[in-house]
């Protein structure tokens, strides 16, 4: 009989050695050793560290359950069980138990499936909350078990609590430069987030002349493909306002770029102000300037010297000494980990502590889990978090003041952190904090607001009036979205709206728009045009589409400078802020910026404008319904069928969704709402999930004596297996690696046995649809039909979703 324990064992010690603190020491399952009368897999004996009260069934929850859900019969303490409710036999079964006041005896309605099921003490039968009244413990009053303990498996039963490795993310590479500037910025771009020590610009480095040379070959190849004539047609203008509008009449808009955006991490003192006002100045840390904080009066004899990137904050924040570092609260725990996908964490408070929901926090790494210094920590092990609910309560083990925090799904950790371990110290080990938490987080974006008149700043008399912005280059700025911390740092070019305004003498605030087609006549707006020279055009309207500006009135611009993929600075770049006073002693950039996006190209443009023209905004075919639903980035693959379905014509839109996902109530909605737009009237749309096709494969796989071969048939498992591997790789039947119609070949999986080590042959003994007697190893491929997904889960809860079987032959 397995005894299923608390996996914190500092835990479950302190509790242990804790006055009057009880909770669960550990859970068995009585199966094989039931004596006659007692049902196996049904009764549940859970031991206390401490004698226990008289627990009920109505202060026991089981949880879980794929395809069986449990309920509780009955549940009393050992040297309590009566009959009835329990049959003699289960009495006689509790008063041989030892020590029966420490010890729970649980009766099921069923034996459960082959899933984890999790026992959790409860106050009541209408509260679900830890009995801390009766001296429980929250964190050893659940514990995760299995009816199936005793089944037979060849593997070892013991758990792997290693962070999974997962593989770093593709690089962020626009791969649609086309010109020297593009190319050059492009790699200096790519350079300065692999080595954001280099900071040298200087024409004679040996660096930026190679840049320049690969810049220049690209230049020139890109320069030859494109042609050069006339502004007369979309494929011949030079001018960018010629090719602007030429794009526009195919209803195609030219990008200006977007500027990038940074989350910064300030450290403050106690002198610093409670709120950094939305505005305020970054700039980058500066080798001749050690200064953390510039004061206003010398800004411009910094930008004169150096002229750094700069950028400013985009919203106020609230600073607080308190939120430099907050450590993790491990429960005990001398490994914790947070596992990848994690949306809650619990932090120690300090004297001080003010986090609130909506306040933006940073997990990162500050020293390496293996050899305990901060030099070894790894940079890439940093992500930041919007706040969705903080509350502070205590831990009732040594009353440490702790923050249960929360953050939604979208910003879930994308890694594994590990937030304590047993690092080397002196000749030992000891626990130590390996992650912490940083609170006074700003998102900023890159620009420098500037306030200056017009050229020329009053409109004539008579005429057009076509004044120019007298700096350049004009930041371009997307809607903020803070909904979640990665949708905040995420941009939209196509969104994106000059960051100026325009304030007349009458006192009118003129705004910018894409264009002036939908504005009203009396409506204050203008557009940006930017020239070829850089330099940016104002257009105001003509009083029919859009407001015409007063003749002799002045304006005032309000505009921000740097735009485009100058400003994805490397990690650790920023280090000095322009504000009076003091109390700010530290300035950084944990995390590259990004979302910078130059203006988009005039050759780009002629590419994409006519296709754009050519995409299909209406849905008649069934094949135009599935093109417009693979146009959501949750879709992988759709197909659509149009059906008479007794009164009208109904499309019905087969989607596989990414990563496996069904397709529910909410996604349905989402799915019908983006196709609305486009279907035909008197059409009607419904989005169904694709047909599910259950295979049934079984392997003989001859294994040399030299390994062992379980090891070799769980490596055969995953590899085979439907769910992610180590690196990054997926397995042969993982859901995003089978989509609509794709067919199964055996060769590849013979293939893929046979690359195992150790492995000298394999073949199929079995290998059809689930439930099928037609033999499918003669043709060696199972074909799925358009609307069809084969599967093959190997879950032994759901066999109709497929099976996988390995027979081993051979091996140690």
């Amino acid at each position: 009989m397995t005894a299923y324990r608390c996996r914190n064992e500092r835990r479950l010690a302190a509790v242990r050695d804790h006055a009057t603190l009880n909770g669960i020491d550990f859970l068995e399952v009585l199966d094989h050793d039931a004596p006659a009368g007692v049902e196996p897999q049904r009764t549940l004996i859970v031991r206390f560290v401490k004698p226990i009260p008289a627990l009920t069934e109505d202060n026991v929850r089981l949880h879980g359950g794929e395809r069986v859900p449990v309920h509780v019969v009955w549940a009393a303490r050992a040297d309590a069980v009566a009959s009835p409710p329990a049959t003699p036999e289960d009495a006689a079964l509790a008063g041989g138990i030892a020590q029966g006041d420490r010890v729970l005896v649980v009766r099921t309605d069923s034996a459960g499936d082959y899933s984890t099921y999790r026992l959790a003490l409860a106050t009541s039968a209408a509260d679900d909350a830890p009995p801390r009244s009766l001296g429980f413990d929250p964190v050893l009053s659940e514990v995760a078990f299995s009816f199936k303990v005793e089944c037979e498996s060849a593997f070892d039963c013991g758990g792997d609590r290693t962070c999974p490795v997962h593989g770093s993310p593709p690089p962020l590479i626009d791969y649609l430069a086309k010109d020297y500037e593009g190319f050059r910025r492009l790699m200096l771009d790519r350079i300065t987030t692999l080595l954001p020590e280099w900071s040298d610009r200087n024409p004679a480095d040996l660096g930026v002349t190679m840049v320049e040379m690969l810049a220049a070959v690209a230049d020139r190849i890109s320069y030859a493909q494109d042609a050069i004539a006339t502004e007369s047609t979309l494929q011949t203008a030079r001018d960018r306002v010629s090719v602007r509008r030429h794009a526009r009449l195919l209803d195609y808009r030219l990008g200006e770029g977007c500027n990038a955006r940074a989350w910064v991490c300030f450290e403050v003192g106690a002198a610093a102000p409670p709120v950094l006002a939305a505005g305020t100045t970054i700039l980058p840390a500066s080798a001749d300037d050690v200064r953390v904080q510039i004061r206003p009066q010398d800004l411009d004899e910094v930008l004169a010297a150096g002229r750094p990137v700069v950028f400013e904050t985009m919203r106020p924040v609230r600073l607080a000494p308190a939120h430099n570092r907050i450590e993790f609260h491990p429960w005990s725990d001398a490994d914790c980990c947070l596992p990848a996908g994690a949306t809650s964490a619990t932090l120690v408070v300090e004297p001080g502590f003010a986090l609130a929901p909506g306040d933006f926090v940073l997990f990162e790494e500050e020293i390496s889990p293996v050899t305990g210094t901060a030099g070894d920590a790894d940079p890439t092990r940093r992500h930041v978090v919007r706040l969705s609910s903080v509350e502070v309560t205590t831990d009732p083990l040594d009353a440490t003041p702790v923050a249960e925090i929360a953050w939604p799904a979208r910003d879930a950790l994308p890694f594994p952190l590990c937030v304590t371990a047993s690092v080397p110290v002196d000749g030992g080990r000891e626990v130590r904090p390996v992650c912490v938490a940083r609170g006074n987080v700003a998102l900023a974006d890159h620009g420098r607001t500037v306030v200056e008149p017009l050229v020329p700043a009053q409109a004539p008399v008579s005429g057009v009036y076509r004044p120019r912005l007298a700096r350049s280059p004009v930041a371009s700025t997307s809607p903020l979205d803070r909904s979640s911390a990665t949708a905040a740092s995420e941009t939209d070019a196509r969104a994106a709206l000059p960051a100026a305004s325009i304030r007349g003498d009458d006192g009118t605030l003129w705004r910018p728009a894409a264009d002036l087609m939908s504005s009203g006549r009396f409506t204050p707006e203008f557009v940006v045009d930017p020239g070829g020279d850089g330099r940016a055009a104002i257009r105001f309207g003509d009083g029919l589409n859009g407001r015409a500006p007063t003749p002799g009135a002045t304006f005032t611009a309000t505009y921000r400078i740097g735009n485009g993929s100058a400003g994805n600075v490397g990690a650790e770049t920023l280090g000095r802020v322009v504000l009076g006073g003091g109390g700010i002693t530290g300035v950084r950039n944990p995390l590259p910026a990004r979302g910078g996006t130059d203006p988009e190209s005039i050759e780009r443009a002629r590419i994409r404008a006519p296709v754009a023209f050519r995409r299909p905004e209406r849905a008649v075919t069934a094949a135009d319904y599935a093109a417009i639903a693979e146009r959501s980035p949750e879709v992988q693959r759709a197909g659509a069928r149009i059906r008479w379905t007794g009164s009208w014509h109904t499309a019905f839109v087969t989607v596989d969704r990414a990563g496996g996902g069904g397709v529910d109530h909410a996604f349905a909605g989402r799915m019908a709402a983006n196709l609305e737009p486009y279907r035909m009237a008197g059409r009607d749309v419904r989005v169904v999930n694709a047909v599910a096709v259950a295979l049934d494969i079984e392997l003989l796989v001859c294994v040399d004596d030299s390994v062992v071969a379980a090891d070799v048939q769980r490596r055969l498992l995953d590899e085979l297996g439907s769910g992610p591997l180590p690196g990054g790789r997926l397995g042969m039947f993982h859901p995003d690696n089978l989509t609509l119609g794709r067919p199964v070949y055996l060769s590849a999986i013979v293939e893929t046995a046979m690359r195992e080590p150790g492995v000298v042959w394999a073949r199929a003994i079995r290998f059809e649809r689930f439930g099928s007697d037609v033999d499918e190893r003669g043709a060696g491929v199972i074909a799925a039909a358009p609307l069809e997904i084969l599967r093959c889960d190997n879950d032994p809860s759901f066999p109709e979703r497929g099976v996988l079987a390995i027979r081993m032959q051979g091996g140690a």
